[in-house]
């Protein structure tokens, strides 16, 4: 990746998410430092942990993949490297511990087995 050019892979917020009986991935749009609802995405963890916090759920996925998932969810801000305001909901150890008990501690290192659809939105 040169400064000019976007990178392939990024680290996104994301969390497995039951839904219909299946597992489906929330990808977790944030109010970024301007005020604009956008999903931020990272060129590195190191980055994305600055931003979100230590205990934010993420996905390593192709740029093109997520532009292309948040186009069809009707998401059409999807911004690298964003600064995400200091006031914005973050990820603390009681609730990742609770999403971890409750849909299976191994997705959140990363994939979702057998995939699913796309749920973007606001963390609850």
């Amino acid at each position: 990746m040169t400064p000019d050019q976007p990178p392939e892979l990024v680290f996104v917020p994301a969390r497995p998410q039951l839904s219909g009986g299946g597992r489906d991935v929330a990808y977790e749009t944030r109010t970024l430092a301007d005020g604009t609802v956008a999903l931020p995405v990272y060129s590195t963890v190191t980055k994305l942990v600055t931003a979100l916090g230590h205990y934010q759920p993420w996905m390593c996925l192709p740029l093109r993949t997520v532009q292309t998932d948040m186009q069809q969810a009707g998401v059409h801000q999807v911004v690298v490297d964003a600064e995400v305001d200091t006031s914005a909901w973050r990820w603390q150890e009681g609730g990742l511990r609770t999403l971890a008990n409750g849909q299976g501690g191994r997705e959140l290192a990363g994939c979702c087995p057998g995939g699913g659809r796309l749920i973007a939105g606001l963390p609850q």
